[in-house]
């Protein structure tokens, strides 16, 4: 009886892992999909940088652009690669879903920043988002447009 609910979840993983490979092989390209990993495969070559005057508009932080970037550095440019390195992330961070009480959450992860981020530091921060991103890397100024 105590398997049961890793018996579940295993059930749970293998499901999801078998539908996301068939909608990284049968859905059909948008438009945002492929201008995102274009974007970023160029921002990892090198070819353009974000923010660069005369360059691609970017609409999220452009460390989201980066990350699909090098992952296509790494397994080679396409729609599948993102796919695949989508699937991966899905399925790693499933856990970042908050099912209790968002107030005492933010109030814990904020005690948290308070306490690991020092004083005075700079602090890259994407509230645009729900799932926010916050960067802080100790002596480099990062300057936007």
């Amino acid at each position: 009886m105590k398997q049961c609910p890793l018996v579940l979840a295993l059930v749970g993983f293998v499901v999801y892992l078998a539908r996301a490979i068939n909608f990284a092989f049968t859905q059909r390209s948008i438009l945002d999909e492929g201008l995102y990993l274009y974007k970023g495969y160029l921002f990892a070559e090198g070819t353009y940088s974000p923010f660069q005057d005369y360059g691609f508009w970017i609409q999220k932080a452009s460390l989201s652009y980066l990350v699909y970037g090098w992952v296509q550095q790494l397994f080679g440019p396409g729609l599948r690669t993102g796919r695949f390195f989508s699937i991966v992330l899905g399925g790693g961070f499933r856990e970042w879903t908050c099912t209790g009480n968002v107030i005492e959450a933010f109030e814990k992860s904020n005690q948290y920043l308070a306490e690991a981020i020092p004083s005075q530091s700079l602090v890259y921060w994407d509230g645009e988002n729900a799932a926010a991103v916050l960067l802080y890397v100790p002596d480099i100024r990062v300057f936007s447009q």
